[in-house]
């Protein structure tokens, strides 16, 4: 899953200037990006919940020094590679201001997808205030709080659209850098885990699978409808927003079943391919959280000097484009991290197995 998530992320920063609609870009041709674009919009909600199963998969914590052991470890495994990648992204926009840079830092604005990482380490802290004492709870306590978490995602996106509708000038974009976005998918990972996840995060996602097949099926026409509305709606959209305010009310009703039915692609990949397909996915999944932070980069330096300008391009010859644009932007972030990762010294910083 995490594998199929990074390359959902890449798509959305790679193909999203093919969403808007210009003189020489019509709505149909549009439509067919904006379909993989806002298609790939479960990916980072799938990145929150896969982050609440496996950390879920941990032990107790009895004591508090145990438990402040555990997040300087986490913070050492996910901090060092998000200081690097942002400073190299402040190195190429010629930041040189310290306020500034330490903003930057401290809210995920070095570069637009860095708010990941902020808002992961608040649903870290939250984690380990709260979860010894739910691991302790009875099912149905466990369950009502994973549902008021969701319900907190849930709010946060249907205020953001509310306040998009209403004014000209976006002054809490901040907000997707916080917690309370995405804490719902995270909690829904700490969920699974705690009923299904005795026996490690695999064989969570297996039980959750398992016997619910018309479930998911239910998800994905769920999915399939509210994609067709964000569709119809960002192609016709002409406000003055990157987040359109009804996709963004929309977004969590279809990322959550969308991660249902990523759940169960997930085993129907496991039974299919190969092994060696399976090292290759394997590797890019290790890779991911790297991946992730520096692939805006590496597409803003491609863009540079290896992209072509799209003025005029008819739909195939932009599809044949931005596929190329997409696997060399992944290829080339991938290639980046993985030569961190075999230098001594430097592999902490490489991103690698630390999403």
């Amino acid at each position: 899953m995490r594998a199929v998530a990074i390359i959902a992320v890449a798509l959305i920063h790679v193909w999203g200037p093919s969403t808007e609609v210009t003189s020489e870009r019509g709505p149909l041709h549009a439509a067919f990006f904006a379909l993989f674009v806002s298609g790939s919009l479960w990916a980072v909600p799938c990145f929150f919940f896969l982050s609440g199963l496996l950390l879920t998969q941990r032990p107790d914590f009895p004591t508090w020094g145990e438990r402040l052991a555990w997040l300087r470890k986490r913070g050492v495994r996910i901090l060092p590679p998000y200081v690097l990648w942002s400073a190299l992204c402040l190195l190429v926009a010629r930041q040189a201001d310290v306020v500034a840079i330490l903003r930057s830092l401290a809210f995920g604005t070095a570069s637009y997808q860095m708010y990941f990482v902020v808002a992961l380490v608040q649903a870290y802290a939250l984690w380990w205030l709260v979860m010894p004492w739910l691991q302790r709870q009875p099912p149905h306590v466990q369950t009502t709080a994973a549902l008021s978490a969701v319900a907190v995602s849930v709010l946060a996106h249907a205020w953001r659209a509310a306040y998009l509708a209403s004014v000209q000038v976006d002054q809490y974009d901040w907000v997707r850098a916080t917690v309370l976005p995405w804490i719902g998918y995270f909690a829904f990972g700490c969920l699974v885990a705690l009923r299904l996840g005795s026996d490690g995060p695999q064989a969570a996602l297996e039980r959750l699978r398992a016997g619910r097949r018309g479930f998911v099926f239910a998800s994905a026409l769920t999915s399939f409808v509210v994609l067709a509305l964000m569709v119809t709606y960002g192609v016709t959209y002409r406000g003055p927003h990157f987040d359109e305010p009804l996709n963004t009310l929309l977004k969590p009703v279809y990322a959550f079943p969308m991660i249902l039915v990523m759940v169960g692609f997930g085993g129907w990949f496991d039974r299919r391919v190969n092994e060696k397909t399976k090292r290759l996915v394997t590797a890019l999944a290790r890779g991911s959280y790297g991946i992730y932070l520096s692939h805006v980069l590496v597409m803003q330096l491609l863009s540079s000097y290896v992209f072509i300008q799209l003025a005029g391009l008819n739909l195939p010859l932009e599809i044949a484009y931005r596929v190329f644009a997409l696997a060399l932007t992944i290829g080339v972030a991938w290639g980046v991290v993985r030569l961190l990762s075999l230098v001594p010294g430097v592999r902490w910083v490489s991103g690698v197995d630390a999403g």
